[in-house]
């Protein structure tokens, strides 16, 4: 199959508009309320603040003694004089508890315009925004108010408030805008008055950790404020919480839903950090946007067709290719849910470029914590084998969602690692829930452990020598996903690359130039990575196996069938002293697994040039075995 090359367009999310119930009327100018460009670039005209401050001098940037003229900082005539203007002001105004005014609070936009990055100003202007009285003493009103009151204004005044009147209604609030059905002051419609108004900071500076880190702290504490009886059970849905903020601040969820804002960065550079991590909080906080599933719809949706399917010889349901997987890579057997959609967020993301691994990186966690780690907590309320069977079914579609990506570019190495995490959660959480049945009560906790367990540190003893205690077909059964996973690799994915590789050798330029229409250059020198993932496949078999499941008994018997020497001999010679000795069935499957990973190894020290120096430590890794 030839991947075609993916669309990579933008969709524009869905603009929220900004609601106001002010009764000043709207002077026409270049913005619009809802212009975040022109909000933003009325900020950059010191004229507006030269007439509002033509009373206050600007403080000037003290002088370190001693410093040499060289290191002083050339700063614009505008910044200098927004600084200074900030400096003179946040004497009396800076500060929880300070007195207010609507042009201290209109004055930090300016500073922020100036330098977004300024942690104290938004400091400062979030102080403003959360204390009621002192964001009702920074109204429109307010402004107004102040300037009918002085002398300096009363020439002139009507034609300089026409043209401050687009920055006063697009960077102070009406009061009106604040309070809720009942008359009151709302920190909800405050908090949602201020994400509209700096929504303009977050699209221009989009990698600036603050601009982000303001939201989050707004939100955070509407929703501490929120009345802690309710706030349980008004956050169990959407819906709840939508009729909540209506009937007690005339909000809807849809006005403080930060995800169109992430959409809409996120569409202009995929794998912005900030944006995701304040994404990833944002649904979490909002509980209800990534809630699993009922586990009355997983069971319809799985464990019935689990059920059939164990009816047949084959103890997994098989992969298959999907050759046209493009048209198909945005389904999902998920039952309907909040998770659900926000898993499916990220496969669009993911179709447009297969190789954002910012989104792969939010899938992996959704699915691990918000899926498989919700149901193991609470699946001592189900029957065992149902658990089994839904587990296995989900962790086996995610698996398969990600093969087929490795199939559709197997030198993306976002989706093999995708594919080997998959395959370590269900390994980890299959024999975590196995070891939960103890009847002796030992690994009653052992459902609430995070991650998987070859990866704790240190290793817990309740997880060494598991051959005393678990069965060696149920612990070989904790790695069938694993298992099936190395077979696609081998036999679907391997040939794909070599393939790829084959004509990437090509000498005519029709076939190189149909290649870099399709991929970088880079890509086609990364066709080794199925090979990669196979070592680190077969690595967590036998790392597992060493530390988790091997007494010190069989780890003796290893070292004393094929010692660390033996590899100079070659793999063939490793082989051949494995065959001619009777071994436990463990041993056996450990040390042919060995002999794999060990000549992956070897052959990736050549194809992964670059990273020899890493190939060449994990030989050394594995002639020791050195796995602890």
């Amino acid at each position: 199959m030839q991947s075609s090359t993916l669309a990579h367009e933008g969709k524009n999310a869905p603009r929220n508009s900004i609601s106001s119930s002010s009764s000043f009327n709207t002077v026409s100018s270049s913005a619009s309320l809802g212009d975040d460009v022109g909000r933003m670039g009325m900020l950059l005209k010191n004229e507006a603040l030269q007439t509002l401050f033509q009373d206050v001098k600007p403080t000037n940037e003290p002088v370190v003694p001693r410093q040499p003229g060289v290191l002083q900082i050339q700063y614009s005539r505008a910044f200098d004089y927004v600084m200074g203007l900030y400096r003179t002001m946040s004497a009396k105004f800076s500060g929880i508890g300070s007195p207010s005014s609507a042009r201290w609070f209109l004055l930090t936009a300016f500073v922020l315009c100036q330098c977004s990055g300024h942690y104290t100003v938004w400091k400062d202007r979030r102080d403003v925004v959360l204390e009621s009285a002192r964001l009702l003493s920074s109204t429109r009103e307010d402004l107004l108010a102040e300037w009918g009151t002085k002398e300096e204004n009363c020439a002139g005044n009507d034609e300089r408030l026409e043209k401050l009147m687009p920055l006063v209604e697009n960077w102070l609030p009406a009061e009106a805008e604040l309070k809720g059905p009942t008359g009151s002051f709302s920190e909800w419609r405050a908090v949602r008055w201020e994400l509209n108004a700096v929504k303009c900071f977050n699209l221009n500076s989009h990698k600036n950790f603050q601009v982000w880190h303001h939201r989050k702290e707004l939100l955070l504490e509407a929703l501490a404020r929120t009345d802690s009886p309710s706030r349980t059970s008004d956050l169990a849905s959407m819906g709840l919480f939508d009729k909540y903020l209506i009937e007690h601040h005339g909000v809807h969820f849809r006005d403080i839903d930060e995800r169109s804002l992430c959409n809409k960065v996120l569409n202009m550079e995929h794998k912005n950090y900030h944006v995701w991590l304040h994404r990833s909080w944002f649904v979490h906080a909002f509980y209800f946007l990534v809630q699993p599933p009922s586990w009355t719809a997983l069971l319809n949706s799985y464990a019935a067709s689990a059920g059939q399917r164990e009816k047949s010889t084959a103890p997994l349901r098989q992969f298959a290719v999907q050759e046209q997987w493009e048209e198909y890579c945005l389904e999902s057997n998920i039952p309907p849910c909040g998770l659900k959609d926000e898993i499916g967020y990220t496969a669009v993301l993911i179709r447009d470029d297969n190789l954002n691994n910012s989104a792969w990186c939010h899938r992996f966690y959704l699915f691990d914590r918000d899926l498989i780690g919700v149901l193991l907590q609470t699946s001592s309320q189900h029957q065992p084998d149902d658990v089994e069977k839904v587990l296995r079914e989900l962790c086996l579609d995610e698996m398969h969602y990600a093969l087929q990506w490795c199939v559709y570019e197997p030198c993306n190495e976002s989706s093999f690692v995708h594919a080997r995490g998959v395959a370590n959660v269900y390994q980890s959480a299959a024999l975590r829930f196995y070891l939960s049945r103890d009847a002796t009560g030992a690994y009653h906790n052992c459902l609430a452990e995070k991650g998987p367990i070859s990866s704790m540190e240190p290793l817990p003893s309740h997880y060494m020598c598991l051959k005393k205690k678990v069965p060696w077909d149920v612990f070989l059964a904790t790695f069938s996903l694993m298992q099936q996973q190395l077979c696609v690799l081998r036999e679907n994915v391997a040939p794909r690359a070599e393939e790829l590789r084959s004509r990437a050798s090509a000498s005519d330029n029709a076939t190189v130039r149909m290649l870099h229409n399709c991929r970088s250059q880079f890509l086609l020198d990364n066709v080794y990575q199925v090979y990669a993932a196979l070592y680190h496949g077969l690595f967590v078999l036998l790392e597992q196996l060493w530390c988790c499941y091997f007494t010190e008994a069989e780890r003796r018997w290893v070292n004393e069938v094929l010692p660390p020497e033996k590899y100079a001999e070659g793999a063939e010679a490793a082989v051949g002293i494995i065959k001619t000795q009777q071994l436990e069935y463990c041993v056996r499957f450990f040390l042919e697994h060995e002999v794999q990973a060990m000549e992956l190894a070897r052959r990736l020290v050549v194809e992964d040039s670059i990273r020899s120096k890493y190939w060449k430590n994990e030989i050394k890794i594995v002639m020791h075995r050195d796995y602890i």
